[in-house]
């Protein structure tokens, strides 16, 4: 397995919505991947603060669950 690439999935808090649940679904895919290794994260506007270090960030951006990142 070659695990070369290390992403972060940032998903939205759990809410009762698909946006969530569909950016919980990639991100069960993409963990199955064996060309990247890809840890998860929730956030929200109360808690917003991202780990560093990752070769890339996987958002599952949508304005009505993220409208205040920027």
């Amino acid at each position: 397995m070659d695990l070369n690439n290390k992403g972060l999935f940032i998903n939205n808090k759990k809410a009762q919505d698909s946006i969530y649940e569909s950016g919980v679904m990639v991100y069960n895919c993409l963990k199955l991947s064996n060309k990247i290794s890809i840890d998860y994260i929730e956030i929200s506007i109360e808690n917003r603060i991202l780990p560093q270090g990752y070769d890339f960030y996987f958002f599952n951006y949508h304005p009505s669950t993220m409208s205040w990142l920027k």
